[in-house]
């Protein structure tokens, strides 16, 4: 049993594509077993199982089923937002506030028979109830979090984007903010006063 990888100069690699269905589907099993194993894990990039290859495995919402990321590549990101209080397997009870998109579009590979065939997908995170009805946040976090584990990228990292963007390492998010509380992002208005959550990156 493959165990989940926590060597950051590991994680640093940067995966290369699968060749093939059969390699895809072998590399899907392994990383599909090695998250089962966890308790709360959401995802799970080959490489954080020691295989530097270009698959991931995502749980659905549901809790019932699988998305697969096979040779995924980054089309288009938009609207940058903090994420609060984002986990990853690889650093085991460790949350940090993340920058990430709100509108997330790759172009993913499936498997179709025995070929692999790309397909645009397009992935969106509101924390709005309403809009929430058509989109599973967590799925466009998820994507974004394991595609930079292909790349080498660390949620850490992300989080030092976080301190860049407040410009202040010392500033503490708080892990539940409330509607009417100052933005995270540390957005300000035109008289310098800060921008609610509900009117920045709530929407």
């Amino acid at each position: 049993m493959p165990k989940i990888i926590q060597d950051i100069s590991v994680l640093r690699q940067i995966s290369t594509p699968v060749e093939s269905v059969k390699e895809a589907q072998k590399i899907i099993k392994k990383v599909t077993k090695a998250l089962e194993k966890t308790s709360n894990g959401v995802g799970l990039g080959a490489i954080q199982i020691g295989i530097p290859k270009r698959v991931v495995v995502i749980k659905h919402k549901s809790g019932k089923g699988y998305h697969y990321l096979i040779n995924p590549s980054l089309v288009e990101a938009n609207e940058e937002f903090v994420f609060v209080k984002e986990g990853c397997l690889s650093f085991p009870n460790k949350f940090m506030d993340t920058v990430r998109y709100k509108h997330y579009t790759i172009d993913n590979h499936v498997i179709d028979g025995d070929e692999l065939r790309t397909e645009r997908q397009y992935y969106f995170y509101s924390n709005d109830p309403d809009e929430l009805q058509w989109s599973d946040g967590l799925m466009c976090i998820a994507v974004q979090h394991e595609m930079d584990h292909l790349n080498g990228v660390i949620f850490l990292d992300r989080h030092k984007e976080v301190l860049e963007m407040v410009g202040d390492a010392t500033v503490s998010i708080p892990e539940k903010i409330g509607r009417n509380d100052p933005c995270p992002c540390g957005k300000l208005k035109a008289n310098g006063s800060p921008v609610k959550y509900k009117k920045c990156c709530l929407m």
